[in-house]
């Protein structure tokens, strides 16, 4: 996998830019998401060096073929730039509002 592109930490930055923004930076850095499982699995790259130390024979083979699949559709991956949407449902709201504060930060006001 393709590690050099990232140059964007969502940590430091995400609640600071509107949807359009964070689309360019999907589409600029060709960001693309994974479900926990799949996360999982990345992280653990060394996994599959150590499989046949764990496992037998055919089940050591099936972890290889699962990352040899998931390194394919990761690195096969195509954003279809026609269906994304830059409609930012945040515009236009008043962002020191209580609505906004509850709404997109789940910030307990009330009390």
């Amino acid at each position: 996998m393709e590690t050099g592109i990232k140059e964007f930490t969502w940590s430091e930055h995400f609640r600071d830019l509107k949807i359009p923004e964070i689309i360019e930076i999907i589409l600029d850095e060709q960001i693309i998401c994974l479900c926990g499982n799949c996360h999982q699995l990345v992280e653990a790259s060394h996994f599959p060096n150590i499989a046949s130390d764990i496992f037998s024979k055919e089940l050591s083979l099936q972890v290889k073929v699962l990352y040899q699949q998931l390194n394919s559709n990761i690195m096969n991956f195509k954003i279809n730039e026609n269906k994304i949407s830059f409609y930012d449902p945040i515009d236009g709201i008043e962002t020191n509002s209580d609505y906004y504060k509850k709404r997109y930060f789940g910030k307990n006001i009330d009390r």
